[in-house]
């Protein structure tokens, strides 16, 4: 993975310990990518493979074409060969600087992906399928969920009212009316420091993201100077929705900022990954990217105003995704510090303006609706949404931690 080096934080020991529990034999080397069953609806076309002749040569030459067009756009692209490889090899291992190469040893020259299973920018989200959730006939996670809410069993209410009893600025706020709370969510920890990267600035929509979890600014966290690193408060600037499961989430990530767990979000290099915890990244799309979904079709997005989030199983690549969304900007500031919405706001609006997918017994469980129709039961959203706005405030123990790093700004 890009810059893997920069993250340098991972409790090595506690990794070793979980692996002893892991129900599989990661050292049982069967690349489940490789088997017939893995290629689901086109077993039988030879469409994927290295030497694949489709789509490549007259009259369909869409290979030779992209090709010229890669090259068209200024890019310095070059036809190489695996059987000649000693002046490319030598041109893949240029650290950034001549002068400076921080990589470990251990990830220096250059590798093979053997058997690869990840493509990173086909867009097929697996916890929207039916095989991902535990309780496939119970509509216990949807946005709108009627479980532990209103009497008798008020879960979701009573949760709210303990976050408001502990002080903390609770905010309930509508996706509809979003103009204040917006801007508030973008205020830097100081007003007159604001180190947050230029791109990841903004409110940004986690599309697809079934956690109920909904919006969230980067924007609002504490960064260093040169916008590489920054520490985020997952329970400040970072709203869920009002049903019990976002209730619940809120009021557990408010007991990790308490405890000292936050975010650490560390920036590669090159600015294309971004690393929140040893498992899960977010991928920074640009111009020379290209997603498709499950089906093979084009998927729409916008360089700078959409990002992809990724979730590795364990940090481990090779062991495919276990969760994906969009991260979309919905808002930023304008050269006069309003709000301006981009048009990924019409989207989210149009999430919350939807209909509610049916089920049965009163929306209580999923038995009617088919697998074909279960992602949608996610993408009606809730209007209604939780909100502890910032400025973050961090504890003092991490002030002081970051104070004596060099290149952090005193946010004392």
């Amino acid at each position: 993975m890009a810059a893997a080096w920069h993250q340098g934080k991972i409790d090595w020991d506690k990794f070793k310990e979980i692996l002893k529990e892991c129900p599989v034999d990661w050292m049982c080397y069967d690349p489940p990518q490789k088997k017939a069953s893995w290629a689901s609806k086109m077993r039988n076309i030879n469409l994927f493979t290295p030497r694949t002749p489709w789509l490549s040569g007259f009259p369909c030459c869409l290979a030779e074409t992209t090709r010229a067009a890669i090259k068209c756009s200024g890019a310095e692209l070059k036809n190489v060969l695996i059987t000649n490889p000693d002046p490319w090899f030598s041109e893949m291992m240029q650290p950034p600087t001549t002068d400076k190469n921080y990589c470990p040893e251990v990830l220096r020259g250059v590798w093979w992906m053997k058997d690869c299973p990840v493509d990173l920018l086909c867009y097929d989200p697996p916890q929207k399928k039916p095989s991902f959730a535990k309780l496939r006939q119970v509509n216990l996670f949807a946005p709108r969920t009627p479980w532990f809410r209103n009497f008798p069993c008020c879960l979701a209410e009573s949760t709210h009212a303990a976050i408001q009893c502990s002080g903390a600025d609770f905010r309930h706020v509508l996706i509809s009316n979003p103009d204040t709370w917006f801007l508030e969510m973008m205020q830097p920890p100081t007003a007159d420091m604001n180190y947050c990267p230029e791109f990841l600035r903004g409110v940004w929509w986690m599309k697809d993201n079934i956690a109920n979890e909904t919006c969230v600014s980067l924007e609002s966290g504490h960064w260093n100077e040169a916008g590489t690193e920054g520490w985020k408060l997952c329970s400040v600037n970072w709203t869920t929705g009002s049903n019990w499961f976002g209730s619940l989430l809120l009021s557990w990530n408010m007991w990790k900022a308490r405890k000292g767990i936050h975010a650490d979000i560390q920036i590669s290099v090159d600015q294309k990954w971004i690393a929140l915890t040893k498992d899960d990244y977010i991928y920074v799309l640009g111009p020379e990217d290209k997603m498709v979904d499950a089906e093979g079709r084009t998927y729409p997005f916008v360089p700078g105003l959409d990002m992809l989030r990724i979730t590795f199983p364990e940090g481990d690549p090779k062991q495919g995704l276990f969760y994906q969304y969009m991260m979309r900007k919905v808002a930023q500031k304008g050269s006069d510090g309003e709000v301006v919405k981009t048009p990924a706001y019409q989207a989210l609006l149009e999430r919350v303006q939807r209909p509610t997918m049916e089920g049965c017994c009163c929306n209580f469980f999923l038995c009617n609706i088919s697998d074909e129709q279960y992602p949608l039961v996610y993408d009606a959203l809730d209007d209604h949404q939780l909100l502890i706005p910032g400025p973050e405030e961090l504890p003092k123990e991490i002030l002081d931690l970051i104070a004596n790093e060099p290149g952090w700004p005193s946010y004392k």
